[in-house]
């Protein structure tokens, strides 16, 4: 099982990695962007996208450290699977039975990070893509018409 740590570290900081990213904003986003220069962006194509090419979603929506780091993770994850499919393979061979099921377990263990991966980048690129059109203005505050001023004074 030491060897999973390694893999659990890794998805750990992937996620955490991609999260942060995600919360920088960019000096672009502070300007004001017209809603007819800006593409409306499909859901649905964003997460197909993203199934289908390992950040191909994240760079349709514009995220493109996000779409490399996808692209790196299922990569990784893809090759390790391999690496201790190989492995077991050599264990079989040799008639190995104890290293040839903890490498199979390995694997397997890769391909479950795998795929958790490929949902979490799918599910990423849909909801990036669900709200590319959300205003990112810095004003917190209603706009002057709209807005009720109540002024409470004590004195003591």
């Amino acid at each position: 099982m030491k060897a999973m740590f390694p893999m659990k570290f890794f998805l750990g900081f992937l996620l955490l990695c991609t999260n942060a990213l995600s919360q920088v904003v960019s000096s672009d986003s502070l300007q004001e962007v017209s809603t007819q220069n800006q593409r409306a962006r499909s859901p649905s194509g964003a997460a197909l996208r993203s199934l289908l090419i390992p950040g191909w979603g994240q760079y349709y929506n514009g995220q493109k450290i996000k779409a490399g780091l996808a692209l790196a993770g299922e990569v990784g994850l893809l090759s390790t699977a391999l690496y201790w499919n190989s492995r077991a393979a050599a264990a079989q061979q040799r008639g190995d039975q104890a290293n040839q099921l903890l490498y199979e377990d390995w694997r397997n263990g890769s391909y479950w990070g795998l795929a958790a991966l490929i949902v979490y980048s799918m599910l990423d690129a849909y909801v990036d893509a669900q709200l590319s059109d959300f205003d990112e203005s810095p004003v917190l505050a209603p706009p002057a018409s709209a807005a009720v001023l109540i002024r409470i004074k004590f004195h003591l």
